[in-house]
């Protein structure tokens, strides 16, 4: 038995069904049910778990925990509440121990926290008491409790109609957190008394115990006293007074220690009153008897030993104790939340981190809208300054006329550079040979979108035919109805792969334009030296000029760059998990959170984008330039032909970035046509599955209720071979009801007198008379109506098969003749004994 007092958890009701409600919900808002299916499965399994509660204390806290996580990750994706998905969580009263039930995924958190805080103190109780790595072990699960306890008070302040059993209600979470702090300090109390601190030490510890048992008890006396458990008052009342007593006994030690005698003598005789009272009703808790007994010992033996010496020597004033200063407390425990991580799940080990809320789904597409809205901005302002520099440097035919004046004889080494990477990339071939992969790769995309989009039609099809063959018993609902949002889905894939190919095209003609720049890019150095008429050198100082444009050079850079990695930080840019944790609220608050941490690289591409100045100074350079040059036809050929080689290596890198976006962009495209083409094969698969289930219901129905028909036929005379109807549309287009239920309905009213009734069996498909025999005998029902002037009016008639159905069948019919005549019994007017 253990010195501390532990909490039982809730019992867990096992009438929680969970899967059916949340499958029907996934049903409704996505296809992807073999990965939720395998979620919920774990989620009820786990919960069931929790209901039977036979694992380790340890393991079952675990479980707990990974359930609340599984819940609140739920929570995030759907919503459970009495008007949208129904789960009725039942729960029982720690306290009164009846059952009770909310559609509140809240109740069951707040319920799961309270087993946690309970499980807290089971293992505490465990702990060795007898080292102190077992007392710091139980001191810490106390505080763990204690935390836990008040978190789920802040739960339940946040969802007030959630806290319906008394153990959920705000003074019985108080008490329970104070409890387990006064058990924690107490445990603090053991470890300074196996420390051997000092005696004034142990008692403030002591005394402080002690408040948190009386402060305990006055929560349990007041609001609670017809409700918790009687042990547990016992047990706070008996602790309140022995923690107290321990702090008295422990601070008389220390009066003694200072030589005051007398308050020594008055501390133990408080400590001797209060010990007295515990050993009361010690045998109310005999697995703490032994220690209250050796406590009991101590003290006595002190308070005798005391009395004696002061009797004899010191002869002090003992002070009675309205007279002495209360007891110093020292609090050294506080309350400690369980870590976060324990209570949430990973995105990785969340089963259910596939399905997103369509609520989410749409708040993302907002976001990645707005980003994109943000990149499209900068990235025109960016392509447009680079327009206007590269368009000014052109008309100023820079850096052709400097690399012609530096260089008059020969390939510029800038230019050699330039042309051994582009020969390096394959030039011109390299790009039609992207523009041929960029067909392919849409041509690829463009069948996996068709062969989707096809499976759905088939379906569809396939659903309409059984719908038209079965009319009203084919009841699920129609495909063109649940496969609304795929085609949806797979428009918006057309569109954009429509687009994709128009740029392609786009792109197609810009490389055909630009070849003649890009082939002479990787021609050989002869021909480009055929190209370059040769001048004479001309000492004029370009250092000025040359430093501007290297200025200019490095704006650019630094701009594309900096745009460069914008683009990189929103693709890896994902705010799904946040947005989970949020309400609809608080989504126009995420959006400017996260869009703000792109302010760093955005200010400085705006900055960098002020280049008119730096334009002004190359131009006025570039003029003082030309007046100090001396111009000739040569010169001016040669810096023509070095700037025409300029501007098909710039448009070379312009095509190689856009033909780079457009093999990325079809990854990306492909990567998600395929998980549609998953989806929507997955919807097929469960749509045949369900077709399946549905025929075979419709079939067994059909065999059921094929052999046991029969009908009615009139006739004026008695016939020896019954007439069968060789077709009845009215009849064969009904589905009869089975034989079974025709016997259990209401008998039938056959009035008597007139033509007689004939029964024939028929076998509803063939519609031919069946081998079962059938008979017609009068049912033993009273009448309450009948007078004694009682008149054959009507018959009351069931339907049963005949006891031997070997026998021919021959026809049964009922007249009036066949009624008794004499003194009928209004009550038994057949005689049915």
């Amino acid at each position: 038995m253990s010195y501390f007092q532990p909490i039982d958890i809730k019992r867990i009701s096992s009438d929680t069904t969970m899967s059916k409600p949340l499958l029907g919900y996934v049903k409704e808002v996505t296809n992807q049910l073999e990965s939720i299916q395998v979620a919920i499965n774990e989620i009820e399994k786990l919960r069931e778990t929790l209901r039977l509660a036979t694992e380790k204390k340890d393991i079952l806290l675990d479980l707990h925990c990974r359930y609340y996580a599984l819940l609140s990750s739920v929570e995030r994706r759907i919503p459970i509440s009495e008007t949208e998905v129904k789960i009725n969580f039942n729960w029982y009263d720690l306290y009164k121990q009846k059952k009770f039930g909310r559609y509140s995924i809240n109740y069951e958190k707040a319920c799961v926290l309270f087993n946690i805080a309970s499980l807290y103190t089971q293992i505490a109780v465990l702990e060795n008491l007898e080292n102190t790595d077992g007392i710091k072990n139980a001191c810490k699960y106390f505080r763990l409790s204690a935390g836990t306890f008040e978190q789920l008070k802040e739960l339940l302040e946040a969802h007030p109609e959630d806290a319906v059993t008394s153990d959920l209600t705000a003074d019985s979470l108080n008490l329970l957190s104070t409890m387990m702090l006064a058990q924690a300090q107490e445990l603090f109390y053991m470890m300074a008394l196996k420390s051997n601190m000092k005696a004034g030490v142990i008692s403030k510890l002591a005394a402080q115990a002690s408040d948190y048992y009386s402060n305990a008890l006055d929560g349990m006396t007041t609001n609670l006293k017809s409700v918790v458990p009687k042990r547990w008052i016992t047990y706070s009342e008996l602790k309140r007074d022995l923690m107290k007593a321990v702090a008295q006994f422990q601070l008389g030690k220390e009066k003694k220690e200072q030589k005051a005698f007398g308050d020594e003598l008055a501390r133990y005789r408080i400590a001797s009153r209060l010990i007295d009272n515990v050993l009361k009703y010690k045998t109310l808790l005999p697995e703490i008897s032994v220690w209250v007994d050796d406590i009991a010992t101590r003290i006595k033996n002190a308070e005798r030993s005391a009395q004696k010496d002061n009797d004899m020597i010191y002869h002090e004033t003992v002070h009675p104790e309205h007279k002495l200063p209360p007891l110093e407390k020292k609090v050294m425990v506080k309350s400690e939340r369980i870590e976060t991580v324990k209570l949430n799940l990973d995105p990785k080990s969340d089963p259910f981190n596939s399905f997103i809320p369509m609520r989410v789904r749409t708040a993302e597409s907002v976001y990645s809208e707005r980003k994109a809205a943000l990149l499209r901005d900068i990235s025109k302002q960016v392509e447009d300054q680079n327009s206007i520099a590269k368009s000014a440097l052109y008309e100023m035919n820079l850096p052709g006329a400097l690399e012609a004046l530096e260089t008059p004889h020969g390939i510029p080494l800038s230019l050699l550079k330039k042309m051994e990477l582009v020969k390096k990339d394959s030039g011109i071939n390299g790009l039609v040979a992207t523009i041929h992969k960029l067909k392919s790769l849409a041509e690829e995309n463009g069948v996996i979108l068709d062969v989707s989009m096809a499976t759905l039609d088939e379906e569809e099809k396939d659903d309409a035919q059984m719908r038209s063959q079965y009319n009203q018993t084919w009841t699920r609902t129609p495909s063109h109805i649940l496969n609304a949002n795929l085609r949806s889905e797979g428009r918006v894939f057309k569109e954009k792969l429509e687009h994709a190919v128009k740029s392609d095209g786009y792109i197609k003609k810009m490389v055909e334009d630009n070849q003649r720049g890009i082939d002479l890019l990787c021609a050989e150095q002869g021909q480009i030296l055929q190209l370059l008429p040769e001048t004479s050198r001309q000492d004029v100082s370009i250092g000025g000029l040359k430093q501007l444009l290297k200025q200019l050079d490095e704006m650019i850079f630094a701009r594309e760059t900096a745009l460069s990695q914008m683009r990189e930080m929103m693709k890896q840019d994902e705010i799904i998990d946040k947005l989970i944790k949020l309400q609809e609220s608080e989504y126009e608050k995420l959006y400017v959170q996260e869009l703000a941490k792109y302010e760093p690289l955005i200010k400085p591409i705006r900055d960098n984008l002020q280049q008119s100045g730096i334009l002004k100074a190359i131009k006025e350079e570039n003029d003082l330039f030309i007046q100090k040059r001396s111009e000739n036809e040569q010169l001016i050929q040669r810096q023509q032909v070095l700037q025409e080689f300029e501007l098909a290596f710039t448009n070379y890198n312009i095509l190689k970035e856009h033909l780079s976006e457009g093999v990325q962009f079809y990854s990306n495209f492909n990567e998600a046509i395929q998980k549609f083409k998953t989806k929507c094969s997955d919807f097929v698969l469960a749509r045949k599955t369900e077709k399946q289930d549905l025929l075979h219901a419709i079939q067994t129905q059909s065999k059921s209720t094929s052999t046991s028909g029969y009908i009615v036929t009139t006739s004026t005379q008695p016939q020896s071979t019954p007439a069968y109807p060789t077709t009845s549309p009215q009849i064969a287009s009904q589905t009869p009801p089975p034989y079974s239920s025709v016997v259990r309905q209401q008998p039938m009213m056959v009035p008597i007198g007139t033509q007689p009734v004939q029964f024939v069996p028929v076998n509803y498909q063939t519609m031919q008379p069946t081998q079962q025999s059938i008979r017609i005998q009068p049912a033993p029902i009273i009448n309450p109506q009948l007078q004694q002037s009682w008149q054959p009016t009507q018959q009351q008639i069931r339907v049963q098969p005949s006891p031997n159905p070997q026998q021919q069948w021959q026809p049964i019919f009922i007249s009036p003749q066949q009624l008794p005549q004499q003194n009928p019994n209004p009550h038994n007017p057949y005689n049915i004994k």
